[in-house]
């Protein structure tokens, strides 16, 4: 227990001592503490501010805004797991810092971008804007729920998030040791990678032969819709004053198992290009496919989750190691990824 959650708690004990003492104290006169007096006190607007703000300030019941900046190897999702569990190429680092207003009812709005770390197409490909709405004020259970929409600069860029507006909502449990918890994702989007080649042809005309440059481009669209539910067992490891009064470490381990189904459809298309008149298109051919995954268990994982505030500071780490559990494994794949994220932020 903190120094300001005993100065609370003895302040409390105090108001309800002179409260019940007041109604049974009758017949001692010498002590002034009447029933009336304690509600004089209690309906004081400079105590009981001073008091409200008290107790905001302890158990986070207060708006603020936040910034930090993540460094991490995930694209795909900002909150949900079991998106990133999907993402195949994890070779590239990401920079993305973050403005946050959190309001003290729980709602809450975010905007993040991207920085996408890779060789000569370094830059901002992405950006995200997120409404939420948290509840943590229970002893029992927390919920949230957040929507977010994803901005992509590059759209034929394999290296952004192949979603563009995705939903997430969680429960945890707070009793017992060992705390449940329950995620639901749904997410959707349409992106196209387009893959190109020039080269040229000698063609003769009238005994004169020429060199004709073209391009052959082939385009791949794709539409993805993905569903998960993932149950989780969580148990937070705290420390207090670690290096001084005010600071606190946390360590979160968490076992999640995720399910969900995925359905998506493929349209591709090429096409010849005219270097010197590329509105002139001849098509070589079109083809489109689609599928449905089902409903299956897709994952099991372990996220270790750290953090360190130290007043208005914070810095977090976090790993997840993810194991695919279908058999349809593409050639090249590996069965065990993980993913990390380093997040250093500011409250104000």
């Amino acid at each position: 227990m903190t120094s300001q959650l005993k100065k609370y708690c003895l302040f409390v004990s105090l108001l309800i001592s002179i409260h019940s003492f007041s109604q049974n104290s009758a017949k001692d006169t010498s002590i002034n503490y009447t029933k009336e007096y304690v509600d004089s006190l209690l309906s004081n607007d400079s105590i009981m501010k001073e008091f409200n703000a008290f107790v905001d300030s302890i158990t986070g019941n207060k708006s603020y805004f936040d910034i930090s900046a993540t460094i991490s190897n995930r694209i795909f999702s900002l909150r949900n797991n079991a998106f990133n569990s999907q993402q195949v190429n994890a070779s590239h680092l990401t920079l993305t810092p973050t403005l946050s207003y959190i309001n003290k009812t729980g709602l809450g709005l975010s905007w993040s971008s991207f920085l996408i770390f890779d060789g000569s197409n370094t830059g901002f490909y992405q950006h995200a804007i997120t409404p939420s709405y948290d509840y943590v004020k229970s002893d029992s259970v927390s919920f949230g729920i957040s929507y977010t929409h994803y901005i992509v600069n590059n759209n034929s860029s394999y290296n952004t998030t192949p979603f563009n507006n995705e939903f997430y909502a969680y429960v945890i449990g707070k009793k017992g040791w060992l705390q449940p918890g329950l995620s639901i994702g749904y997410a959707a989007g349409k992106y196209q990678e387009i893959y190109s080649k020039d080269t040229f042809k000698l063609v003769t005309i009238g005994g004169i032969t020429r060199e004709v440059k073209f391009t052959i481009r082939d385009t791949v669209k794709t539409s993805l819709k993905d569903f998960s539910v993932t149950a989780s067992l969580q148990h937070e490891f705290d420390w207090y004053a670690v290096f001084n009064k005010d600071d606190e470490f946390t360590l979160t381990p968490v076992l999640l198992l995720s399910a969900g189904a995925q359905r998506y459809s493929i349209t591709q298309s090429a096409g010849i290009f005219r270097t010197l008149n590329p509105l002139r298109i001849r098509r070589l051919g079109k083809s489109s496919s689609s599928d449905n995954t089902g409903f299956t268990f897709q994952s099991t994982g372990l996220s270790l989750t750290g953090n360190y505030t130290a007043g208005k500071f914070y810095i977090s780490p976090q790993y997840y190691l993810d194991y695919y559990l279908p058999n349809d494994l593409p050639d090249g794949e590996k069965r065990l990824n993980g993913f990390f994220s380093v997040s250093l932020g500011f409250t104000f």
